[in-house]
C-alpha cells in the first residue's frame, strides 16, 4: 500500500491525509481483531493445541484438539470462518476406542452414546457456534473422535481414528 506524502500540499490537505492514514490503520487493525476472535478461541480447553481437523463442504467446521496437563485430551467442535455461528446443531465425541465413533458420513454421532470414563460426548440440536469441550483422560492411549455440524440443509460429519497416541 502506498502511503500519502503528508509533507506536501496545503495544511488542510496534510491534515486530511494524516486523518486518512490513521483511519486506515485503525480500521485495518479492528478488522483483523474482529475476524480473529472466533478462530482463536479455545472455548473452554486449555493446555497445548495439538491439531485442528477441518471438515465439511468448504471447511464449514473444525475440531480443535488440546492436551491438558500432559494426560487429558480436550476437544471442541466449532464453526469457522464465514460459517461462524451458522450451525443449526453441533456435536463432538471422543473415545479411546474407534468403534465408539460412527464412520464419516453418519448422521448418528450421538445416538445411543453414553458418557463413561473412556468416552465423552457433547451433543445438541441448538449449538450454533461450538460443541464441547469434552475431555478424556488418555495417558498411554490413542483417541478417536467424531464431529457433526447441522448446516440447516444437511449434516456434515467427520471421524478421526487412533490419533494423538501418547
Amino acid at each position: 500500500m502506498r502511503m500519502p506524502v503528508i509533507g506536501r500540499g496545503s495544511r488542510t490537505e496534510r491534515v486530511r491525509s494524516f486523518i486518512a492514514v490513521v483511519a486506515s490503520v485503525v480500521l485495518t487493525g479492528a478488522g483483523l481483531m474482529a475476524g480473529a476472535a472466533p478462530a482463536s478461541a479455545a472455548q473452554g480447553c486449555g493446555g497445548t493445541l495439538l491439531a485442528q481437523y477441518v471438515y465439511g463442504d468448504d471447511g464449514f467446521a473444525q475440531v480443535d484438539v488440546y492436551l491438558e496437563n500432559g494426560t487429558t485430551n480436550c476437544l471442541v467442535n466449532r464453526t469457522r470462518g464465514a460459517s461462524w455461528g451458522y450451525a443449526a446443531g453441533m456435536a463432538v465425541a471422543v473415545s479411546k476406542s474407534a468403534a465408539d465413533i460412527p464412520n464419516t458420513g453418519s448422521t448418528n454421532l450421538c445416538s445411543g452414546f453414553t458418557d463413561t470414563s473412556t468416552r465423552q460426548a457433547d451433543c445438541s440440536q441448538s449449538y450454533a457456534y461450538y460443541a464441547g469441550p469434552v475431555r478424556i483422560y488418555a495417558p498411554n492411549s490413542c483417541i478417536s473422535f467424531g464431529a457433526r455440524a447441522n448446516t440447516g440443509g444437511w449434516i456434515e460429519h467427520g471421524k478421526w481414528a487412533n490419533r494423538h497416541c501418547g
